[in-house]
């Protein structure tokens, strides 16, 4: 859960740039932005919640082999609130980024742009840490086998990671949203 904080406080991080933004382009962008977040964040937390023990967290090893949906979830969506590419957040880090370039110009290249991919691979980094005990075995003192997760709970998941599969891949649904509610306010 630290993870999804710091990921989260990333996110707020990036959102804050649309503020320089014009008004027009900084208002689609935060509210697609937002849309994003709260889609990656409950992925993300039905995803958590099936890979925990429980409210223990701590037990994490081998879950991802018992509950790979879960798993694959969790992570698609980890990686959506990076905004990297092929995930529904990667839409809105590619508006802040070339927004980014065209408000503050060449100098944006150097060292704004980099800053904000440094950020990104920071994250990157955390994320894949944190899986590392997830894929590794389950240690011997834990020898109660758990079950699979059933197969109705798999359909589910399967059907939430292709609606954040289908929203990468048609954004513009999301941002056609975004901007009608960004018309509402302005």
């Amino acid at each position: 859960r630290r993870l999804l904080g710091a990921l989260l406080l990333l996110d707020i991080g990036f959102g804050l740039l649309t503020l320089t933004f014009p008004p027009a382009i900084g208002w689609e962008t935060a509210l697609a932005l937002l849309l994003v977040r709260l889609l990656a964040l409950l992925m993300a937390l039905v995803g958590l919640q099936l890979l925990e023990e429980g409210d223990n967290a701590t037990h994490l090893a081998g879950q991802g082999r018992r509950s790979p949906f879960a798993l694959l979830l969790f992570v698609y969506s980890c990686l959506a609130l990076l905004g990297l590419p092929l995930t529904v957040g990667f839409g809105g880090r590619w508006v802040i980024l070339t927004g980014v370039v065209a408000a503050w110009g060449e100098t944006a290249v150097s060292w704004q742009t980099i800053l904000l991919l440094l950020a990104t691979a920071m994250g990157t980094y955390g994320l894949f840490r944190l899986l590392a005990p997830i894929f590794a075995p389950q240690p011997n003192g834990n020898a109660t086998a758990q079950p699979a997760e059933p197969l109705w709970l798999r359909g589910l998941l399967a059907l939430l990671l292709l609606i954040g599969l289908w929203l990468a891949a048609f954004p513009q649904a999301l941002l056609n949203y975004a901007h009608n509610l960004a018309a509402l306010f302005g």
